[in-house]
């Protein structure tokens, strides 16, 4: 995988999901669990599954994201194909039959940590609406009658929300950091496309000629730097329950192709036109 902003965030993202599976799997458990002995072998299933959900699925769980059961009944479709491919993948296929109870206890663990990421969201996430919304949704598990939750262990849930109180001042640091840069990004609607047009403030120059010369000398990598600053913000356009805007970025013809591989060999493509001028 490249080191592409847009995979650098997807990789975080496993890492916090992650992170709170291991700490709902003391949660939300079964009586008789004969999938997983242990905790390693717990998160064995749960990184793969979660590897898979957030490669192929994390943009699309926004849906019903207000109400945490409409959410966990929705994504957990999502879960369930990531868990197959796994199967599938490691010729595995026997557990779905063999543990349907463990096989569910695993789905529900994922969607759930999925549904507490969205308090992560530094766009339109609410820690505080989620803290609260989360018991309903420990109840809703509880009556399914397979389940046993442990509503009432205030230890594990202070626990989970101190990780991901954590984990959205991370994500708050990341986004924030592209907002102090001398360079930025003017985006002009044109169309059913914004134009991308870059602003380059060379901090403490103030002779033109001298800017002029450092802008020729240096295009390439500035040029570079305010597409990783579109990428930030097609991110953060994704991780919210909005549309995703489509861009167009001028380039010049003999600028190096590495320099937007990361928007062309990424789901990113599918919001940016890029033409060669």
């Amino acid at each position: 995988m490249s080191s592409t902003l847009l995979n650098k965030y997807l990789i975080k993202k496993k890492k916090d999901l992650l992170e709170y599976a291991k700490i709902l799997e003391s949660l939300i458990t079964l009586e008789n669990n004969t999938l997983w002995k242990n905790k390693s072998e717990f998160n064995l299933y749960a990184k793969e599954v979660i590897n898979n959900y957030v490669n192929d699925y994390y943009f699309d769980n926004n849906i019903h994201r207000d109400n945490p059961i409409e959410y966990s009944n929705d994504n957990i479709n999502s879960i369930l194909k990531s868990l197959i491919v796994y199967c599938k993948e490691n010729n595995k296929l026997a557990l779905l039959n063999d543990n349907k109870n463990e096989t569910f206890l695993l789905s529900v663990i994922v969607t759930t940590s999925a549904y507490l990421d969205i308090a992560t969201n530094i766009v339109d996430g609410n820690y505080y609406d989620t803290k609260a919304k989360f018991k309903y949704l420990l109840e809703y598990f509880q009556k399914t009658n397979i389940l046993k939750v442990y509503i009432n262990n205030s230890r594990l849930i202070s626990s989970l929300f101190e990780k991901i109180r954590s984990n959205r001042s991370s994500d708050e640091k990341f986004f924030n950091s592209f907002e102090e840069l001398e360079i930025k990004n003017n985006y002009l609607k044109e169309n059913d496309y914004y134009q991308v047009d870059f602003e380059y403030k060379l901090k403490g120059i103030y002779d033109n000629n001298l800017i002029m010369k450092i802008k020729k000398n240096y295009e390439d990598t500035l040029k570079e730097i305010s597409l990783e600053l579109l990428e930030v913000r097609l991110i953060k356009e994704l991780i919210t329950n909005n549309e995703v805007n489509k861009y167009l970025i001028k380039v010049d013809k003999d600028l190096n192709k590495e320099s937007y591989q990361n928007i062309t060999d990424s789901i990113l493509k599918d919001y940016v036109k890029i033409e060669e001028e």
